[in-house]
């Protein structure tokens, strides 16, 4: 090496020492620092009260349980509160409890945030009218990150829990559980931005409108291996109901959630939806699709299990999409009392006309009829299934299932193929998916297996 080289390398690594580390501090609660002046002591990298100067990216500890008496200020830098899995902030069914500034980066880890209650008067949350009275816990309109928390009995117009506006959301390994809304979105209502969901837990969470569990508008979610269960909304969507924007779902559980309207567990408006290794089971619509309802966009649902699933019209699914698919999925025991106990490709005006392209699924034992085309709706192709009453251009055949097989730790269930189905090696290796429900190769043998589940000796 020349001897410039040599000094162009001593004077980057000079360099690289010289440079300043990101300025970071942690904040302790204690008698004389309270949350209030946490925030603002990170807000503003100062002392205030009680509590040390902030420094950039800070870390307020909490010490204590905090029963909140005023608003808090809004966060306005990036911060992070530590809950350390003890503690809790309670807005006393009073005050909501963090408002996160467009400028703010929150993130909220092994905290539990209970009893919060936006109001009319309170601090302004986004620019629409009366949005103060969004977002029982959290409205963000910046970015909010939430690690291994709890959000419980929080309460808001829209957003029981959280309100989001033109913000990100991250949740991880947390759960949300009776939380409600007045109108839209029991646990979460966003607009615009995007939502990433990685083990998450909605239970019993309740909107008067649409969305017992999350609402959107125009906006892209991503769910991962999270459960969905015992949502209610007296409207459309017992636990979610997007309006707009990608939807991808996977590796997820949606069990008994309930809608006055339509789709139990999902309806899903204008919006792209991929659906993969999910399980819907005890979902409830009093009207279309029980635990699916999806209108006026695109759906891909694969290696998935529908069953026990009730509705008036579609038990499973309703499908008035411009264009539906729905490959390598099992449909077995739920039930419609009008058509469609399996899937109806529905409905009865141009503007809501189904198509659906049904391939390498089951569809059988469905009280109602295992699959029903409604006045608008179209098969496009149905192309190796098999449909317990030969319905929807299927083979009329008895798939023999095996007993419900529940994984441990509540992984999405699924009915195995016992080593005499019919089912087995009855698909076309050429439309055949890479992997089953549960991660096993497709084809075990010289084609791939119908339905959502690969037999593997």
């Amino acid at each position: 090496m020349g001897t410039s080289k040599i000094c162009l390398t001593i004077a980057i690594m000079l360099l690289l020492v010289a440079l300043p580390k990101a300025l970071a501090a942690d904040i302790q609660l204690g008698a004389d620092c309270t949350l209030a002046d946490a925030i603002a002591a990170a807000n503003n990298d100062e002392a205030v009260g009680g509590c040390a100067a902030g420094a950039g990216g800070d870390t307020i500890l909490m010490s204590g349980n905090v029963l909140l008496d005023q608003e808090l200020p809004v966060v306005k830098s990036e911060l992070t509160i530590n809950g350390q899995g003890l503690y809790f902030v309670s807005g006393d069914n009073r005050f909501r409890i963090f408002l996160v500034g467009p400028e703010g980066k929150l993130t909220l880890s092994n905290l539990t945030l209970a009893r919060g209650q936006s109001r009319s008067g309170g601090a302004l949350c986004g620019s629409a009218g009366g949005a103060d009275r969004f977002g029982g816990a959290v409205c963000n309109l910046g970015e909010l990150v939430i690690l291994d928390s709890q959000f419980t009995l929080n309460a808001a117009v829209a957003g029981g829990a959280i309100y989001s506006q033109a913000g990100l959301v991250r949740i991880s390994s947390s759960s949300f559980s009776e939380n409600s809304a007045a109108g839209d979105g029991g646990a979460l209502y966003l607009q615009e931005g995007s939502l990433g969901i990685r083990g998450g837990t909605f239970v019993d969470n309740v909107a008067e409108n649409n969305g017992g569990a999350i609402f959107s508008q125009d906006i892209n979610i991503d769910i991962r291996d999270s459960k969905f269960r015992g949502n209610q909304a007296h409207d459309d969507g017992g636990a979610i109901h997007p309006n707009g924007g990608e939807i991808d779902i996977s590796g997820s559980v949606f069990e008994d959630n309930l809608t006055a309207d339509d789709g139990g567990a999902l309806r899903v408006k204008s919006s792209i939806l991929h659906i993969s290794g999910s399980t819907f089971s005890g979902n409830q619509a009093e009207d279309d699709g029980g635990a699916l309802h999806s209108n006026g966009g695109s759906s891909r649902i694969s290696n998935s299990t529908f069953y026990e699933n009730s509705a008036t019209n579609g038990g499973a699914l309703s499908i008035a999409d411009d264009d539906s698919l729905i490959k390598h999925v099992t449909v077995v025991h739920n039930n419609a009392s009008m058509f469609g106990g399996g899937i109806m490709i529905c409905c009865e005006t141009d503007e809501d006309a189904g198509r659906l392209f049904l391939r390498h699924s089951i569809v059988a034992r469905n009280a109602g009829g295992d699959c029903a085309v409604n006045v608008s709706g179209t098969l496009e192709d149905s192309s190796y299934n098999l449909i317990g009453d030969g319905s929807c251009a299927g083979a009329p055949v008895d798939p023999l299932l095996g007993e419900l097989t529940q994984p441990l730790q509540g992984s999405p269930a699924y009915y195995p193929l016992p080593p005499n189905s019919p089912a087995i090696d009855a698909g076309d290796i050429y439309l055949c998916s890479q992997i089953d429900q549960i991660g096993t190769a497709r084809p075990q043998g010289e084609s791939c297996d119908i339905g959502a589940i690969e037999y593997a000796q």
